[in-house]
């Protein structure tokens, strides 16, 4: 038997995973009647839908202990790419996404899947899949925000769960991407970590902007950029970094500009040509360059325009 139907046995609905992304629709009552998607799909990792279980994630082991005595002893516990799963009877927990400041631990509740055993790299360490039934919940007060299932995804997300607004979209699966480019073992990893937050978003961002922001990012773990506040090389300045922190494209700016220019005294040259560069439209390099006027991060020093020998320049401030 296929372990996807012993889920659904359980009453658990399931969907087939590409890594973490969903091969199927699953929103909504679009897969509430089972479908033995595993016929077509006989290799895909399993995603549970966290309609009746909570999953707190821990990506980091030396929090494994930290996270038990917060959350409650559990029967029932996978081992992921990266650290633990512990399983909870769900009891109104909407996904939440680093919930606690200083604690690598995911809340994946209402509202999304998790990646479960016997996908490719997971697997139960503790108890086995019958004892989902008998599970505890949560301890009391174990999260910090109190969780109330008639609160809207947009009216949540301001007091820290895991769904942002439109507008917001972009920035969040940057700071999102920033925060697990680390412990990724590759942009494709990454990519896989950024489409299952995204995917468990109720307005998802399409799936060529989750891969863009993927590779975004990778690129500036592999330049040496990613955390590196401060370096004279590259990012020349904390509080600059601080002041664009989410927003991509002017991020995306800054990074080149500290890249080529952080070394040099004086002006540069800022020429709309860049845009091409960075695979910016024009219009968004122009914003970009804009938040960093607006931020105090650059000045521009002659706006150019009188022929092809004066391009625009601006200097660091």
């Amino acid at each position: 038997m296929h372990i996807a139907s012993q889920y659904r046995e359980l009453g658990l609905r399931t969907i087939p995973l590409e890594g973490k992304r969903a091969l199927v629709p699953w929103r909504g009552d679009v897969i509430s009647v089972a479908n033995e998607w595993e016929r077509k799909y006989p290799d895909a990792n399993i995603g549970l839908l966290n309609d009746s279980v909570t999953i707190v994630d821990v990506d980091d082991m030396a929090f494994v202990d930290e996270a038990i005595a917060r959350f409650g002893a559990t029967p029932l516990m996978s081992k992921t790419r990266k650290g633990i799963h512990l399983w909870y009877t769900g009891n109104g927990e909407r996904r939440q996404i680093r919930p606690i400041p200083d604690l690598p631990i995911d809340v994946l509740g209402i509202g999304g899947y998790t990646v479960v055993p016997c996908s490719i790299g997971y697997s139960f360490i503790e108890g086995k899949i019958t004892d989902i039934p008998y599970l505890p919940t949560i301890l009391p007060d174990a999260l910090p925000i109190a969780q109330n299932d008639t609160e809207k995804p947009e009216e949540t997300i301001a007091k820290g769960t895991a769904y942002p607004v439109r507008g917001e979209r972009n920035n969040t699966l940057f700071r999102l991407a920033r925060d697990a480019a680390e412990g990724a073992s590759s942009m494709e990893d990454l990519a896989d970590i950024l489409s299952g937050i995204n995917g468990a978003w109720p307005d998802p961002l399409p799936e060529a902007q989750v891969q863009s922001i993927a590779r975004t990012v990778w690129g500036y773990r592999e330049a040496g950029t990613l955390m590196a506040t401060g370096s004279n090389a590259f990012l020349s300045d904390r509080d600059a970094y601080d002041r664009i922190e989410g927003n991509v494209s002017a991020m995306a700016l800054y990074l080149a500009l500290c890249r080529y220019h952080s070394a040099r005294k004086g002006e540069f040259i800022l020429a709309n040509a860049m845009s091409k560069k960075l695979g910016m439209a024009l219009p968004t390099f122009r914003r970009a360059m804009s938040d960093l006027v607006e931020a105090g991060i650059i000045a521009i020093t002659d706006a150019g325009g009188r022929g092809k020998r004066n391009p625009r320049r601006a200097r660091f401030l």
